[in-house]
């Protein structure tokens, strides 16, 4: 309690005269993600995620967070027909790293997307109605991006893990 405090302090107290440039940019930092941690609820439709996505600004520790909140059922109603190819790399980026390497997926506090609820949000991304279309639209650079850290998740997880991974890989057009 005593450190949550602390560190809800530590978020909220403006950065100190005489501080550097860049220590004060990581204060406010901090303290826009505290914020935005404190106030993460899973999304309804697919605009209430991409805008929380995008308020997150490449925090994969956030991103990972506000994956976590996310039930992965829930994916095709979320998305509906409307998952694009570049979200589609932002998602799949954060949640295969979860697997590949856990602490990727940290946020400032430690918190982070576990494994099995990474697995099952892969799992069930190709349950999005047009799935199929958006897969075929990524580019041939985050093709190349995600088939390297997807290896990655395969060596790195069990073999139960693995074989899911192993055969969701060509939905996923990343032979």
């Amino acid at each position: 309690a005593a450190a949550a405090a602390a560190a809800a302090a530590a978020a909220t107290s403006p950065p100190r005269l005489g501080t550097s440039t860049s220590a004060a940019a990581e204060a406010a930092a901090a303290q826009l993600a505290a914020r935005l941690a404190a106030g993460l609820k899973p999304p309804r439709t697919s605009n209430d995620f991409e805008a929380a996505w995008r308020s997150f600004k490449g925090d994969q520790g956030l991103q990972a967070k506000y994956l976590q909140l996310m039930s992965p059922q829930q994916l095709p109603v979320v998305f509906k027909t409307s998952l694009t190819a570049p979200m589609l790399t932002a998602v799949l980026t954060v949640a295969i790293n979860a697997i590949a390497s856990p602490a990727a997926a940290e946020d400032r506090e430690g918190k982070s997307l576990d494994a099995a609820h990474a697995l099952a949000l892969i799992e069930h991304m190709v349950k999005v109605p047009r799935f199929d279309m958006t897969a075929m639209c990524l580019t041939s650079r985050d093709k190349a991006s995600l088939k390297q850290l997807w290896d990655a998740a395969e060596a790195a997880c069990e073999v139960g893990a693995r074989s899911i991974l192993e055969g969701l890989r060509a939905k996923y057009r990343l032979r």
